[in-house]
C-alpha cells in the first residue's frame, strides 16, 4: 500500500508500507495477497526468460530444416559419385 509521506520522508511523496505494518486487518490481508501474486508473478517472469518468441522459434527450425535438407542432398550426390567410383574400380579391377 502506498500512502503519503511524513515524518523522515519527503512531504508529498509515496512510499510502500509493507503489509506487516498495516492496522487494517482488510488491508494487511489485500496487501499479503498483493504481494504475493508480484511474487509469483516475478518468478514466472524468471522461469520464461529463456522462453523465445514462438514465430521466431518456428522460422528459426524452419532455418535449420532447410540447412539440413541441404546437407542431406549434398550427401546423396557424394554417395551417388562414391557408389559410381567403386563401379568403375571393382570393373577395372575385373579386367
Amino acid at each position: 500500500m502506498f500512502t503519503a509521506s511524513s515524518g523522515n520522508f519527503e512531504r508529498g511523496k509515496l512510499h510502500r508500507v509493507s503489509s506487516s505494518r498495516m492496522k487494517s486487518k482488510y488491508a494487511r490481508e489485500r496487501m499479503e495477497k498483493i504481494e504475493k501474486e508480484r511474487e509469483e508473478k516475478e518468478k514466472l517472469k524468471q522461469q520464461t526468460q529463456g522462453f523465445r518468441d514462438p514465430r521466431k522459434a518456428a522460422a528459426e527450425r524452419g532455418e535449420k530444416l532447410g540447412e539440413l535438407e541441404d546437407a542431406t542432398s549434398s550427401m546423396r550426390n557424394q554417395a551417388a559419385g562414391f557408389a559410381q567410383t567403386t563401379k568403375q574400380l571393382a570393373s577395372a579391377m575385373r579386367k
